[in-house]
């Protein structure tokens, strides 16, 4: 499980993993594109670190911009399962305190969001979290 980390000449790097391999003619499908000539490096799936960063980024939008949430909806790339294993547990469960408000969500093939300061694309190996509250 090693995911492919696209080199952009303009942007960050995004994180695209391999499904499937066709030995036929020595090919394999990524989740999300990489052109025809693209330059990328092999990557290892995430360190456990990374779970802990993307509390510590829920708790960051709590703590600058949105204070109060009435409800979470988290969206959670399948390809993190397979790196941690159990260990999503602990992810979500981070997540979850920060607000400790309902939680729903589920693991995804894809998470579409905004690079910093950049457009909407698709994302891979990536947690979402969107945080709702009524007004």
């Amino acid at each position: 499980n090693f995911p492919l980390q696209l080199q952009r000449e303009k942007g960050d790097p995004v994180m695209r993993p391999g499904l499937v391999v066709d030995w036929s003619d020595h090919s394999f499908y990524t989740s999300g594109s990489v052109p025809q000539g693209s330059k990328i490096r092999f990557s290892l799936p995430p360190d456990w670190d990374v779970m802990e960063k993307v509390v510590k980024s829920v708790q960051n939008l709590k703590d600058n911009e949105m204070p109060d949430a009435d409800a979470l909806v988290v969206f959670s790339c399948a390809g993190r399962v397979l790196s941690f294993g159990p260990m999503m547990n602990a992810e979500l469960e981070g997540v979850k305190k920060v607000w400790n408000v309902p939680m729903a969500g589920m693991f995804s093939y894809a998470e579409l969001g905004r690079m910093a300061g950049g457009n909407l694309e698709m994302h891979n190996l990536t947690t979402c979290c969107v945080a709702l509250k009524e007004k």
